[in-house]
């Protein structure tokens, strides 16, 4: 009888810790600190520059201070017909990415940053120089199309999962743009767990983005009204 218990546990330890391990972290963010335009991306699926202090991201020209010009990027995703997973029927269903709705209607379910190879350490007059900044790459594939990307999936309470590639170039000529890459899969997942919930199909999907910036940090330093 203690076995029974002991193989029990153990099984129930294994399920949950698989269960925790898919969650990703809601505050999580990645950095893209090559180029000249730099920014962070969140794991949720979209950004809100708002940091608490003062709007944070798209950085531009980035080797100076006070560049951010990010104000909030706005994504929803709704379709019409929809009924949830307790046989609620909607006649339109609507998903807005924002934290807020994490656990609700959005799981993050990946996100890292690759690189194609490891940045070089700078020394000045024999000393290391620290940006106090930290790298945030999870893995190196010296095979990648771009100098990073960062790789970020979200489950939706609809049943469709999103995944976005951010390519990110350190050229020269290249380094002042991102490249955005989505794929729309109607996986049928709604949740964390690998089970899936719908197998029925979506209606009359439609897909809205409208990113809001600002004109810069610095011109927000001299105005009356903005907070630096």
């Amino acid at each position: 009888m203690k076995n029974t218990r002991f193989i029990v546990f153990v099984i129930l330890f294994l399920f949950l810790g698989s269960f925790i391990h898919a969650q990703i972290n809601t505050n999580l963010k990645r950095y893209i600190r090559i180029g000249e335009l730099q920014s962070y991306f969140s794991s949720y699926g979209a950004e809100r520059a708002w940091n608490n202090v003062y709007y944070e991201g798209l950085s531009w020209p980035s080797q100076y201070l006070y560049q951010d010009n990010a104000v909030i990027e706005r994504f929803w995703i709704a379709c019409k017909d929809f009924t949830d997973n307790n046989s609620v029927n909607y006649p339109y269903y609507g998903i807005y990415f924002s934290k807020g709705y994490v656990n609700i209607s959005l799981f993050p379910m990946e996100w890292n940053q690759i690189s194609r190879c490891p940045s070089p350490d700078v020394y000045v007059n024999g000393i290391k120089r620290q940006t106090g900044e930290e790298e945030q790459v999870d893995e190196y594939d010296p095979n990648l199309p771009a100098d990073r990307v960062v790789i970020n999936v979200v489950n939706t309470s609809m049943g469709l999962t999103i995944t976005r590639k951010i390519h990110a170039f350190s050229h020269t000529n290249h380094d002042d743009y991102f490249i955005k890459e989505y794929t729309f899969q109607n996986t049928g997942n709604t949740d964390y767990d690998v089970e899936i919930e719908r197998t029925e199909m979506l209606k009359d999907i439609r897909i809205g983005k409208l990113p809001r910036y600002s004109t810069c940090r610095e011109g927000a330093a001299n105005s009356d009204n903005q907070q630096v």
